[in-house]
């Protein structure tokens, strides 16, 4: 199955092709492939560039979506693929300058990127009505102004992952303070990272050994 999608269904854009981008666009196609789903991917952003379909309103195929992840894999910007065909590659800036004009309304940006430079992107696309979904939490994590401009529109924002390793933490949070409880104390090890490492060393690994699987993990 491909993901032509449609234009009444949300598009997904996403920021950052590194192990966690790669990883979704892996987790899209099998979804596209086993369960017929249509989570349709209608751009792809490296650092430099947006990589769309020429017709801008279909959505990148399983095909290419298999090849970003490759060439991403081997290090290579997505202009490696600006001769393939149906495939238009622009500056990332201009590409979302342009989704943020005609389509910001029916768009889900995805930030897999671990930099801070993308803050101010997302609140402006925030602040024109688009969604937002994050894996980096350092957007979320600096200024208070920032952070208010992306949760400007609480329902189109969304950042689970970004805490406790994606376990339904501020959902679970979030829907105990809107029935009016008072929650008095949260503790715990909410780093994926840090658990890794730890039932890595409780199995009898090495820390050093460890850490290196961690990080070759993502």
């Amino acid at each position: 199955m491909g993901a032509s999608g449609s234009p009444s269904l949300a598009r997904v854009v996403l920021f950052g092709c590194g192990g966690v981008g790669q990883a979704l666009l892996r987790q899209i196609v099998r979804l596209h492939k086993t369960h017929k789903s249509c989570v349709p991917v209608f751009a792809v952003c490296d650092s430099k560039f947006m990589l769309t379909a020429t017709n801008d309103i279909k959505a990148l195929d399983n095909e290419l979506l298999e090849r970003i992840v490759s060439i991403k894999q081997e290090g290579t910007s997505l202009d490696a693929l600006a001769s393939a065909e149906g495939v238009t590659v622009q500056p990332a800036d201009m590409g979302l300058e342009g989704i943020m004009a005609d389509a910001v309304h029916r768009a889900i940006l995805v930030d897999c990127t671990a930099s801070e430079a993308t803050g101010t992107t997302l609140a402006t696309w925030a602040e024109k009505g688009g969604a937002v979904v994050l894996a980096n939490k350092k957007p979320t994590t600096g200024h208070m102004a920032l952070f208010n401009r992306l949760t400007v529109n609480p329902a189109k924002f969304r950042c689970e992952s970004t805490c406790g390793a994606g376990m339904p933490i501020m959902a679970a949070v979030g829907r105990i303070v809107r029935s009016g409880d008072t929650i008095h104390k949260i503790s715990g090890a909410f780093s994926g990272t840090l658990g890794f490492v730890m039932s890595g060393l409780e199995a009898g690994k090495s820390f050093s050994a460890v850490v290196t699987e961690a990080k070759a993990l993502g």
